[in-house]
C-alpha cells in the first residue's frame, strides 16, 4: 500500500478492501488428482502458485479448505464483452466430472 501511495504522489489513496492470498498445499490430494487428470485429459501441465486474493476461494483458503482456481478458455471477465469458448467449457466440465469421480473413489478407499 505504501508503494502505491508513493507512486501516486499527490493523489489520495484509500484502502477499501483487502483479501488474503489463496493457498493450497502443493501435496494436497485433491490438487494431485486435479493435476493428473488435467495432464491425462488435456495434455496440459498446471501452474502452481498463489492468487492475489480477489477470487472467492480466499474465504475457503482462510479456513484451511484447499482450493483450485481454474477456468475454461475465456476472456473479458466481468465486462460486456466477456466470452467463453464452448468446446473448452465442455472439456472443463469433463475434467471436473473425472476429478470428482476420482476423489469420491479415493474417499471410499481411505
Amino acid at each position: 500500500l505504501e508503494a502505491i501511495r508513493r507512486a501516486a504522489d499527490g493523489c489520495e489513496v484509500e484502502l477499501l478492501m483487502q483479501g488474503d492470498a489463496s493457498r493450497t498445499r502443493s501435496n494436497d490430494p485433491a490438487l494431485t488428482v486435479y493435476a493428473d487428470v488435467l495432464s491425462e485429459q488435456l495434455g496440459a501441465k498446471p501452474r502452481f502458485g498463489q492468487t492475489h486474493g480477489a477470487d472467492d476461494g480466499r474465504f475457503l483458503s482462510a479456513r484451511g479448505i484447499p482450493i483450485i482456481v481454474s477456468r475454461p478458455l475465456s476472456g473479458g471477465q466481468h465486462s460486456e464483452t466477456e466470452w467463453v469458448d464452448l468446446e473448452s467449457l465442455e472439456q472443463f466440465k469433463q475434467l471436473y466430472r473425472t476429478v470428482i469421480e476420482k476423489l469420491a473413489q479415493n474417499k471410499g478407499h481411505s
